[in-house]
């Protein structure tokens, strides 16, 4: 049986093996063979007899990039890439994806400021379900009973209150 956690569940450790699988923005050398994977499954889903084929110009362009969103990033990359060949391509599948399906590094990713690199420090708080649930716990549900009281407490007609405008 194999599972699949981010934190290591103390019930479970001595009957498990551990394996350390570090982000893809590590194993930039795997790229190649996980694009070439991810085009063969999305274009058999396709309806596509063949893929593809991967130039090898888009898998070194590809490696410099760093992956924030790990490999669900890669999936919606290529997912993109082949929606934009076959609206293209109405008739027959291209021999190659052209290199301009996977726009990376255009003006979007230029001026794009990354928090983490930043402040590495605020990556474990930012991730903490503490912050998140003090936030959601201790500001929103008491902006929910101020907000429902004052539509229950106040004036019940549009022109008297401005909560009721704002709803």
């Amino acid at each position: 049986m194999l599972c699949s956690s981010e934190t290591t569940q103390p019930d479970l450790v001595r009957f498990t093996l551990q394996i350390r699988v570090p982000p893809l923005r590590v194993r930039r050398s795997d790229l190649g063979a996980w694009l070439g994977y991810l085009l063969l499954l999305k274009s058999s889903s396709m309806g596509w007899t063949r893929p593809p084929q991967l130039p090898e110009s888009v898998v070194r362009r590809l490696q410099n990039h760093d992956f924030a969103n790990n490999l669900r990033e890669l999936d919606d990359l290529m997912k993109r890439a082949l929606r934009q060949v076959r609206q293209r391509q109405q008739t027959s599948l291209p021999e190659a994806l052209p290199e301009e399906m996977f726009w990376l590094d255009n003006k979007t990713t230029r001026h794009r400021f990354d928090l983490w690199r930043w402040r590495p420090a605020l990556r474990y708080p930012m991730r903490s379900p503490r912050l998140w649930n003090g936030l959601l716990f201790g500001l929103v549900s008491w902006l929910f009973i101020a907000v429902n009281l004052a539509l229950w407490l106040g004036p019940q007609t549009l022109a008297q209150t401005s909560i009721l405008k704002l709803f």
